[in-house]
């Protein structure tokens, strides 16, 4: 219903004809004849709004903001309002300072961080669309999504594309439509005079309208169903219920419960993640779903098309289980897709060189692309293929276990060390870059003259013997992340490892330049995996290792949940190239309990180092020593706290994996 009501009064037909026209003459020129926007802007015309100045109506003059908010606030009749906001570019000088100021405290516009409102400034679409969801806000109109995406939806700023696919729903602003049917936004074109004559006229037909509409009396929604699912992807419906609860408990065997045209409960299956309707392209994942309301409390995110392992689903939530460790996601976030509905899966092969190499299928384009891991598991053989929801333990398509294998690079902390010096990690990549270069694609043209990564052998040694971090790992990195120094972020900022790169960043983000290559492997090192990853205090401790989505960098570090093992074959494929000694170097333990005291000595005394609040954690074995005393044997490890070079770990809570 309409809480607030444009009142179309005599007074403000004439305002408002005086603002849009400045002195125009009646007998102009028509000058929108013709004009794709006509029919909009004989409204204007007929309701007195628009007259001629004897040269035309122009209406394809750009309008700026301070035009279009002082529109809103006469089309409004908002109420002049002193005290309170104020910009220090509007005065009363301007002439326009009341209703800019009114419509300020209506709350249809803000400014900018430093005062200003910059009226002068030329309005782009997505900006206008942006005051007219507030104007509708303010008339208390209630809004719909609308049922189309636009083709352009990526150049539109994540944070407003809720707002305008409700004004789209709401016929306010519709796009242009392309000859193959898709809809194009423009959110960065400027607008002109008869955008805001068409979107004014629309929010004004739309009042009217819903004015004069008498509430229909409320009928008994069947909002669930139950459904049964074909392979092409529909639904055909059984039943329809008032709630998720009743359709849930008459789900046949087969059966599915559905909400619209989603797919909201089913018996065994996958989850698909997917774009929330704000147009954020992550899946926040919860430990619990009393946590589900506050996104700062996710263990960890993915990236959309992402497979996730369905347990169960509620009407509030779907339970998952992600690289093995149970999760909860929005309904919004899931695509449920039962295993007859599916077009592909990930899955895991081995080649001629006996190597693990991951095929991971997207959803979204219905392809397969692949990457090499490793070394391949003993019981994994060539020409079958192998399925792994938690990137360690391996079964065959019908979910029969084959091993349970640990990828050797994917979990090596990164305390350790690696073999090869400064001049053979320089080889190795003047050696690949020249290789990249031979292919012929474009991103690497001239790698070897232009790449970031010439001459960081040094570089990576200094920080591995200085700041205890393996150099390998970091190379591993800056490959995987900057496409072997040569992306846009590497090129331009110096950027290596996607630091500050956020998967809903604007396309106008400011991203954060880097003095020199040298000043951002130290980033790397300092304020993020010495500071928050691998301290057993860091803000994303989750282990010190590349790992998966359950434990590691990848945690907290990416959205890919394939991150850890690309970046561990990436490490693999530099140590194969310079002869595969770094390779089996070190011995890997997992930690097997959480709250586990980790000690300076041997022995249970007034010793303890620090603890490791979760379990799964990746430790490098040095040595073992076995206490006569207190009948069990001690682990020595290389100690993720910086102040201790190695601790002891009791060996009941510590399982080795790699040796």
């Amino acid at each position: 219903m309409v809480g607030k009501r444009l009142k179309l009064s005599a007074a403000w037909l004439l305002v408002l004809s005086i603002l849009f026209t400045a002195g125009q003459s009646v007998s102009a020129a028509d000058d929108i004849t013709g004009h794709w926007a006509e029919e909009d802007m004989r409204f204007m015309v007929d309701r007195g709004f628009l007259k001629g100045d004897g040269n035309g109506y122009h209406p394809n003059k750009i309008i700026t903001r301070g035009q279009f908010a002082v529109l809103l606030a006469r089309v409004l009749e908002l109420e002049p309002s002193s005290g309170g906001i104020t910009f220090t570019d509007v005065d009363n000088r301007s002439g326009y300072l009341a209703e800019i100021l009114a419509a300020a405290h209506a709350g249809i516009i803000t400014g900018y961080g430093d005062g200003t409102f910059r009226p002068s400034e030329q309005i782009n679409r997505q900006h206008m669309a942006v005051m007219m969801k507030r104007a509708l806000d303010y008339l208390k109109i209630e809004g719909k999504t609308a049922d189309y995406r636009f083709a352009d939806e990526k150049e539109i700023l994540p944070a407003y594309r809720v707002d305008l696919y409700e004004l789209a729903g709401a016929g306010i602003f519709k796009g242009s439509e392309q000859p193959d049917g898709s809809y194009l936004f423009r959110p960065m074109n400027q607008a002109h005079r008869w955008e805001a004559a068409t979107v004014l006229t629309r929010l004004i037909k739309l009042a009217e309208q819903v004015e004069g509409e008498i509430p229909a009396e409320p009928e008994e929604e069947l909002s669930y169903a139950t459904a049964e699912t074909v392979s092409d992807g529909t639904t055909t419906v059984v039943k329809k219920y008032k709630s998720f609860e009743e359709a849930a408990g008459a789900m046949g065997n087969g059966q599915v419960v559905i909400y619209g045209d989603s797919i909201v409960k089913m018996q065994s299956g996958v989850v698909i993640t997917k774009p929330t309707l704000s147009g954020s392209t992550l899946t926040n994942v919860f430990d619990h779903p009393d946590k589900m309301d506050d996104s700062r409390k996710a263990f960890t995110y993915v990236t959309r098309d992402s497979e996730l392992e369905y347990l169960e689903s509620t009407a509030d939530y779907v339970k998952v289980k992600l690289a093995g460790k149970t999760g909860y996601i929005k309904h919004e976030n899931a695509l449920l897709k039962t295993w007859n509905m599916l077009k592909g899966r990930s899955y895991y092969t081995v080649n001629s060189e006996e190597e693990l190499v991951h095929n991971v299928f997207s959803n979204q384009t219905g392809k397969y692309q692949s990457y090499t891991i490793g070394k391949a598991p003993d019981n994994l053989k060539e020409g079958q293929r192998y399925l792994s929801w938690n990137q360690i333990d391996y079964t065959d398509w019908r979910g029969n276990t084959v091993q349970t294998f640990y990828n050797y690079f994917q979990f090596l902390p990164a305390r350790t060390e690696t073999i090869y010096t400064a001049e053979e990690l320089d080889r190795y990549i003047m050696g690949e870059l020249a290789r990249l270069e031979a292919t012929g694609n474009a991103t690497y043209k001239d790698a070897t003259k232009k790449s970031k990564l010439i001459g960081i052998g040094n570089i990576l040694k200094k920080v591995e013997k200085e700041k205890n971090i393996n150099a390998l790992l970091v190379l591993a990195l800056a490959q995987h992340e900057s496409a072997y120094g040569m992306s846009t972020k590497a090129q331009q900022y110096n950027n290596l490892f996607g630091l500050a790169i956020y998967d809903d960043a604007a396309a106008d983000h400011p991203f954060h330049k880097y003095e020199s290559v040298e000043d951002n492997v130290n980033t790397l090192a300092d304020q993020y995996w010495n500071k928050n990853y691998i301290p057993p205090n860091g803000g994303y401790a989750n282990g010190a290792a590349f790992g998966t989505k359950a434990v590691g960098f990848n945690v907290k570090y990416a959205s890919d949940p394939y991150w850890g093992a690309k970046a561990a074959g990436h490490a693999y494929r530099i140590d194969k190239a310079l002869g595969g000694r770094d390779f089996g170097r070190y011995t890997i333990g997992i930690t097997k309990t959480t709250g586990m005291n980790v000690r300076t000595s041997p022995e249970v005394s007034d010793n303890l180092a620090f603890k490791y609040t979760k379990i799964g954690l990746p430790v490098t074995i040095v040595s073992s020593e076995y206490n006569a005393s207190e009948k069990r044997t001690w682990y020595q490890v290389l100690s993720d706290d910086p102040r201790y070079e190695t601790v002891w770990i009791a060996g009941e809570n510590v399982q080795i994996v790699f040796q």
